[in-house]
């Protein structure tokens, strides 16, 4: 089956690059899913042991969703900790537009319902948004949100 016809190989080989080089994510456990043929999105596991004493019995994983549109790119930034059912993500698309173009949301199960809040990012190049994206979560959102699940 051919990748979607929006689908642009390079963005996904890129973002993969990205996601390699983040010191809290297993460089050597960052794949293309469904398959290296069929790039419909990035899957990449996240080391415990280097997010501050956060183990869990399962590493977390983060998922990448990209579609280049001439402007702007739709994509879905998700990152999920199954040891505490924890979820939170960075979405593009049109799915809440309540919260404009870009928004942020997570759920754990100590909420009612899911945290929706806009966000924006200044980057403009898919490879440099992921990066500020996934520095957001290791900084502020993983210590502020999630890490407090674990006690």
């Amino acid at each position: 089956m051919p990748p979607s016809p929006n689908y642009h190989g390079n963005v996904y080989s890129s973002l993969k690059d990205v996601l390699q080089r983040v010191p809290q994510i297993d460089s050597d456990r960052v794949y293309y899913r469904p398959s290296s043929a069929d790039k419909r999105y990035l899957e990449a596991y996240v080391r415990p042991d280097r997010l501050d004493s956060l183990i869990g019995a399962e590493d977390p994983t983060i998922t990448v969703k990209w579609t280049q549109h001439p402007s702007p790119d739709e994509f879905r930034i998700d990152y999920a900790d199954p040891n505490i059912q924890f979820h939170c993500g960075w979405h593009q698309d049109d799915d809440h537009p309540e919260y404009g173009e870009m928004h942020f949301q997570y759920d754990h199960p100590g909420l009612d319902k899911l945290v929706y809040q806009a966000a924006t990012v200044e980057a403009i190049t898919p490879p440099r948004i992921l990066w500020d994206i996934l520095d957001r979560l290791f900084v502020n959102i993983i210590p502020s949100v999630a890490a407090p699940l674990y006690r």
